[in-house]
């Protein structure tokens, strides 16, 4: 029955009338819950993914298909379907020792599956001969055995009174979610911290907090405060437009002893989340690489990040300073060249962390403070990484032909011809200095060019929940759908 109709009574007319009355026992709806209503169905209509129809057909497809046996292959290779499959076969083969274990198993299945047609294994084919990470000197590279990937307990440990409420920053965020799980759900603002916040003077400005949640914009937009009965008729929905503004977190959790200290906390996620393509913005956030899980070494972070074409990177200094880049082009060596997308863009917290805090409140202030420095289409010059072990760089140079042809000299606009960051091959330091690509400043807040590293990660955007449905996706977006951002001309 729709819930228009329910809890009616009907009574026929006192004068015998056909007509009947209807009285219904459901008191008058307020304004205040209407509203709400309206902003729950809203918040349904427009919540997006960046999951296209043809990858939720695939992911559909590939969970409930089952491998087809060999004589099928056999059978078919007269159609062509069979050559191409022997030719995916032999890239396999030719690069096994640079895919993962997921990899492998995701290209076999392509081989096996009957249903996936030969245009679908070709592309597969170019990624694996293409991409330059397949290439065998970068194979060769990638099988010698890396000291630092085996070291990470190596690295620097931070020091001890270093940004408190860490911990707190993601229990307090992410509800009441079993922290044994290794994924976490964040709300952007809990319902109890925006009450706290709405009892201050109306004038002030509201805190970097609120200012980036869409769950207060939502209150401070739909909620009326005069209405004397909002607080009893919004609970029913109140929870329900709080599950609409969530993002989950995959890859790591608040208690992982191997990611610990991550670099990125939930309130820096939902400060960059606005500043992110639109397709993506309500997407989970998956930790790829983190150097204290995965080891200090560009080879490392390459070998974790290859699949990922959005990538947000996300740096901490010794003392203290975190800020990082937002790319959509997937991390390939190219040698001297430049390449990337308008979508990227630098930022930093306006604070190091290291800023005393006497509550967890504030620490959620301080790391919701971001500075976003966006492409400026100066030049083309947004991110490079000359081979595996070379140094990682984002923005630089001039309008040359050559754009690493750095010039320094009196003139105001050759002052922006640095590179906006640089990180070293082995993780070890970095540096930063104004760029005409971002037209940043340096981005420690110290205003130092050379600084030393304490964390590094680099997380990318999914829009499943688990993260077994975010690598088989990863996958069919770098070897079939995407399959053009991992192929080099």
């Amino acid at each position: 029955m729709d819930d228009s109709t329910e809890n009616v009574e009907v009574f026929m007319a006192s004068d015998g009338s056909a007509d009947p009355i209807i009285m219904s026992s459901r008191p008058p709806v307020s304004k205040a819950k209407k509203k709400w209503a309206l902003l729950r169905t809203a918040l349904r209509a427009t919540r997006r993914s960046s999951l296209t129809s043809s990858e939720r057909s695939f992911l559909k497809a590939i969970r409930s298909k089952k491998h087809a046996k060999s004589d099928t292959a056999i059978e078919d290779s007269d159609c062509g379907v069979g050559k191409s499959r022997a030719k995916l076969r032999r890239s396999i083969c030719a690069v096994q020792f640079a895919l993962s274990k997921g990899e492998q198993a995701f290209l076999q299945s392509l081989v096996d599956t009957p249903e996936i047609s030969a245009e679908q294994v070709e592309k597969a084919h170019q990624v694996l001969t293409s991409d330059p990470l397949y290439q065998s000197d970068v194979v060769t590279s990638l099988k010698e055995n890396d000291p630092a990937v085996a070291s990470p307990s190596l690295r620097p440990k931070l020091r001890q009174n270093d940004a408190s409420f860490r911990k707190e920053l993601w229990t307090y965020a992410g509800g009441d979610e079993d922290t044994n799980n290794n994924d976490t759900a964040v709300e952007t603002l809990p319902e109890k911290d925006e009450k706290k916040h709405d009892g201050g003077n109306d004038g002030d400005e509201p805190s970097a907090e609120k200012r980036h949640s869409l769950f207060y914009f939502i209150r401070k937009s739909f909620a009326n405060p005069c209405d004397g009965d909002k607080k009893d008729d919004d609970t029913a929905v109140t929870a329900e437009i709080e599950e609409a503004v969530q993002f989950k977190i995959l890859g790591t959790h608040v208690d992982d002893p191997d990611c610990q200290p991550h670099v990125l906390s939930p309130p820096i996620m939902d400060a960059l989340r606005s500043h992110f393509p639109f397709a993506v913005q309500e997407d989970n956030f998956w930790l790829k690489y983190s150097m204290m899980r995965d080891g200090a070494s560009m080879r490392s972070l390459l070998k974790h990040v290859k699949g990922s074409a959005r990538t947000i990177l996300a740096i901490e200094t010794m003392d203290g300073d975190v800020f990082g880049s937002f790319t959509s082009s997937p991390w390939r060596p190219q040698g001297r060249e430049y390449y990337g997308s308008g979508e990227s863009f630098l930022w930093r917290l306006k604070k190091s962390r290291y800023t005393p805090c006497d509550k967890v409140e504030e620490q959620i202030d301080l790391e919701s403070q971001v500075e976003i420095f966006k492409w400026t289409g100066e030049n083309r010059n947004i991110q490079s990484l000359a081979n595996p072990d070379g140094d990682l760089i984002l923005g630089g140079g001039g309008k040359e032909d050559d754009p690493f042809a750095i010039q320094v000299n009196d003139d105001e606009d050759n002052n922006d011809r640095g590179c906006a960051l640089t990180l070293s091959g082995d993780l070890m330091r970095g540096s930063s200095d104004r760029s005409m690509t971002f037209k940043n400043p340096k981005l420690p807040t110290n205003d130092e060019d050379v600084f030393e590293i304490a964390n590094v990660e680099v997380w990318t955007m999914t829009p499943v929940d688990d993260e077994e449905q975010a690598e088989l996706l990863e996958h069919g977006r770098m070897f079939l759908f995407d399959h053009g951002n991992f192929v080099q001309d």
